[in-house]
């Protein structure tokens, strides 16, 4: 049996006929650019790129667009993750990272951050379009993943502990069936 490519999800798909999803895609691997935009092309959306921080920044001004996929590591100089914090709070406009180095402490930086979603190279096309269909649902770029109330730990490991439940619920938020398992060990060790 063939793979099967997913199809628009219902949130994007009603959010695409009132108003046209544009996604800035920032990555300096021109192969990665060549890969995703014909991947986000073929749902319905409207996509430009940028090889870096100083040309998305250029990109974002017209026309504006409705999120931002941005990896990582954007060359020696560049911090994607500060281009999507400068992006969310200067034009409004939601991020997810990605990258194929990640880490707990990338994705927990980059959630801290006001990232939407963290996803990993290589990028599969069904995990792509639930991290954008969470960027849609939630346009401000935050999971609704606030701290429970948790009785206070003592020791120097519960503000680490609560921030790394967090993640975890942003995580499991996202529906990425690669970590489900992991959110599920780490739920119950806690």
């Amino acid at each position: 049996m063939g793979r099967r490519t997913p199809r628009a999800l219902p949130e994007v798909q009603a959010a695409s006929s009132s108003r046209v999803i544009r996604v800035l895609v920032v990555d300096d691997e021109p192969a990665v650019l060549m890969h995703v935009q014909p991947m986000l092309e073929g749902f319905g959306m409207s996509v430009s790129t940028a090889r870096s921080t100083a040309e998305a920044l250029e990109r974002v001004k017209s026309p504006q667009a409705t999120l931002a996929l941005i990896d990582w590591l954007l060359g020696a100089d560049d911090d994607g993750i500060a281009l999507g914090r400068t992006l969310q709070r200067t034009y409004g406009i939601p991020f997810i990272l990605f990258s194929g180095r990640l880490n707990v402490e990338v994705a927990g930086n980059a959630y801290k951050q006001g990232a939407v979603d963290v996803i990993e190279k290589p990028i599969r096309p069904g995990r792509l379009l639930a991290a954008v269909n969470l960027a849609v649902r939630n346009p401000r770029g935050r999971v609704s993943c606030e701290p429970e109330p948790v009785a206070m730990l003592s020791g120097a490991d519960s503000v680490s502990l609560r921030w790394a439940k967090m993640v975890l619920r942003a995580i499991r938020a996202s529906r990425d069936p690669n970590t489900e398992k992991s959110v599920a060990e780490a739920s119950a060790t806690s």
